[in-house]
């Protein structure tokens, strides 16, 4: 989001770059409010699942609720503060368009480190059981997260009231920094949860060849719905750094629409397909052979 002390409607150089632009907030205003629809019912049934499925909420699930609850209030105020922010930008209200560009800076990202913290719980809990060494190496990705996050907040805060051609607000590097540290953490728990579905496939065609299983085929599923959507989150950081070298208008407003809903919704998947894959093994005998997801599943009773 660029600067708002140094830009505004009136720096426009005519009138079709105005409405140009115009056009794309509004198209990116479509956008993020039905992604955000699309957010609030994902996160609702997420918390359903997890406060029904069990007579009591634990820690664990207690804890999960609150993250849930925490990014659908981010997200809610991204979708205002970006609708607020684009009104004050186009009406020349720069005070307001700054202290409003900040507040959704900072709402986006405490949902991206929201996001890598439920992504890497999924891949800790799957992993770890078979690889123990997996853990160190998403605890660094976590607090590579964590720390790209933080400076980020700080760089972006600054870069409000630093003139547009300041380094800051012109710097590549700091343009693609947090991307990219975000797109390694993702890459790297969706591997973990890649390399544990198909070990777990392997091992189910094994003890279930021939059968119709309903815990074979749910199971197999829901591990390879968990590994696409990682991937597909993945992709989105991909398509925010080819954009930070392109500097295209349209990908840049449409990825300011899409990437913060993208990064609620995620998590939130996850935490469902989690849910859900409990409710079907609760549903099953105890007499199977070993799974990675069997050997963790006391994490949220």
């Amino acid at each position: 989001m660029a600067s708002a002390n140094s830009t505004s409607a009136s720096n426009f150089s005519s009138q079709d770059d105005l409405l140009d632009t115009v056009q794309w907030a509004l198209i990116g205003i479509s956008v993020a409010s039905t992604l955000y629809g699309a957010c609030v019912i994902i996160s609702s049934v997420s918390a359903y699942f997890l406060i029904h499925e069990k007579p009591t909420v634990n820690t664990s699930r207690k804890l999960l609720l609150a993250i849930i609850a925490v990014m659908l209030l981010c997200d809610t105020t991204f979708i205002f503060t970006f609708v607020g922010y684009l009104i004050a930008f186009f009406r020349d209200h720069n005070n307001e368009a700054l202290a409003l560009a900040i507040t959704t800076s900072f709402a986006v990202r405490v949902n991206y480190l929201l996001s890598d913290v439920v992504v890497v719980w999924r891949a800790w809990t799957l992993a770890a059981v078979r690889y123990p060494r997996a853990k160190y190496i998403l605890v660094l990705c976590l607090g590579a997260s964590c720390v790209a996050v933080i400076t980020s907040s700080v760089m972006i805060t600054i870069s409000e009231f630093q003139p547009e051609d300041s380094p800051l607000n012109t710097s590549f590097a700091l343009e693609i920094y947090l991307p990219l540290v975000l797109l390694i953490t993702n890459v790297v728990a969706t591997s973990f949860i890649g390399i544990i579905t198909w070990e777990s496939r392997h091992s189910m065609n094994l003890t279930y060849k021939g059968s119709n299983s309903k815990r074979f085929r749910t199971t197999g599923r829901l591990l390879v719905l968990m590994l696409e959507s990682g991937f597909i989150y993945s992709f989105f950081w991909l398509l925010v750094l080819v954009n930070a070298a392109l500097s295209s208008l349209f990908a840049e407003v449409m990825l300011m629409a899409i990437v913060p809903q993208i990064t609620t919704v995620y998590p939130t998947i996850v935490i469902f397909l989690n849910a859900t894959h409990r409710s079907v093994y609760t549903e099953t005998d105890e007499n199977t052979t070993y799974t990675p997801i069997k050997e963790e599943q006391g994490l949220l009773r």
